[in-house]
């Protein structure tokens, strides 16, 4: 039988990676998403190190969610220890965190994901036909980035969490300076998220048998939880290892996964989504049933909906917090983490971003694995393309190889893949 590919580089992700279109004699057999950045070894360098120092290790796997990566591994630590961290430190903490998450999605929706919605090729397209949208869209994003330099230390990289709570608390004067703009980010962010309702009506509409995976909250729509939903059950974070197992390609330097029964899952917005509608706030629900979107979201083109709805959702928080911000002082405490296993997650914006240490008798960190939102999606992003393609009529014939490529990396790129997090 003859076999022919075609590969094409993937556009508007962040990280190195490529598509290849396998094709037989009639029609294209499959597809594969080649990461071919390099491995980083970061769990290697982990190995030996105190767990005080693990979280700032972990924020240097990425630059667009290091936040995620610390709160990971300081709750997986202070959930075995039992150690209480304050309230006014967590809060502290979930700010900053809903600002990291604000900045990632804003960047995700403009730059990645507006070409694909308005039919353009690139985001330069997208600004000259919507200029007032793109600064819109941009004095939200400042207003984030703000707020994580004066919550967090910096606007990129923040240094300001540890196992425990948070090394300071800003001044009340510098937290209040972001209330001015506050309204405005309210505002704009509202606008972004209906400009993306409205507009995604474009977007193929085909519903798909799809199995989501997030962590679950019986009150909070969670970004840090002690539980994962998938499937209409739950079960602790510390049995996710027992829940999925990992499998390696060839033409991949990220692992990849699936359920312990074979089963391809989704994590991220589209998952939280599903999963957490009914703790959206109200206004935010409001907004999203006057465009006719309600959970479940049955199709991988609807992540943007998710993510227009989360911008909406976390300003009205960090514009919550930040008008009831009140500093306290910060007492430093000595932590001491005891030989032992210690498992953690979060909801990162790509989706669920998982911790696990071991600690041993000399207290360093002897064992670390840590597995991140895109390459638990990698599969799911081969086998949603080629039921796109189905669904659209394209599986046949090299001669509409570009076309089909084009396809492939337009539900791609609904999953945001950050693939310097999957080599880490």
């Amino acid at each position: 039988m003859s076999v022919t590919t075609y590969e094409t580089r993937l556009t508007r992700v962040e990280g190195e990676g490529l598509v290849k279109l396998i094709f037989g004699e009639r029609n294209i057999e499959r597809v594969e998403v080649h990461i071919v950045e390099a491995p980083r070894f970061v769990e290697y360098i982990m190995r030996g190190r105190k767990p005080t120092e693990i979280p700032e290790i972990a924020s240097r796997i990425c630059g667009i969610c290091s936040v995620s990566y610390q709160v990971a591994a300081a709750t997986a630590f202070e959930r075995g220890m039992n150690i209480e961290v304050p309230y006014e430190e967590e809060s502290l903490r979930n700010a900053i965190f809903i600002s990291e998450h604000i900045k990632s999605n804003i960047l995700h929706v403009l730059y990645l994901q507006l070409p694909d919605i308005l039919g353009v090729s690139s985001s330069l397209e997208v600004f000259k036909k919507n200029p007032d949208l793109h600064k819109m869209a941009m004095d939200f994003f400042m207003w984030s980035r703000k707020a994580m330099k004066i919550l967090g230390g910096r606007y990129h990289n923040i240094v300001n969490i540890r196992i425990g709570g948070v090394y300071k608390m800003p001044e009340r004067s510098d937290v209040m300076s972001l209330s001015v703009e506050a309204e405005k980010a309210i505002t704009n962010a509202r606008k972004l998220a209906e400009f993306v309702f409205e507009n995604v009506e474009k977007l193929p509409k085909y519903k798909q048998d799809m199995k989501t995976m997030a962590l679950c909250d019986s009150i909070n729509y969670p970004i840090v939880s002690r539980e994962i939903c998938f499937d209409g059950r739950k079960f602790d974070v510390s049995g996710f290892e027992e829940e999925i197992k990992e499998e390696q390609v060839p033409y991949s330097n990220s692992l990849r996964y699936k359920t312990k029964l074979g089963e391809i899952y989704v994590v991220g917005p589209i998952s939280r989504f599903s999963t957490s509608f009914f703790n959206l706030s109200e206004e935010v629900r409001r907004a999203l049933r006057s465009f006719g979107y309600a959970p479940p979201l049955r199709n991988i083109h609807c992540s943007v909906v998710a993510r227009a709805a989360e911008l909406y959702e976390f300003s009205l928080r960090l514009a919550d917090f930040i008008d009831s911000y009140r500093p306290v002082q910060v007492e430093a405490k000595e932590v001491q983490i005891a030989p032992g296993i210690y498992w953690g997650a979060v909801e990162a914006p790509r989706g669920i971003l998982y911790h696990r240490y071991k600690v041993n008798e000399k207290g360093v960190v002897e064992e670390a694995n840590i597995i991140p939102p895109t390459s638990q999606n990698l599969i799911a992003m081969e086998d949603f393309s080629m039921q796109h393609l189905s669904n659209l009529g394209l599986l046949g014939g090299e001669n509409m190889k570009d076309e089909i490529a084009r396809e492939v990396e337009k539900v791609i790129r609904q999953f945001d893949p950050c693939i310097s997090c999957s080599v880490h």
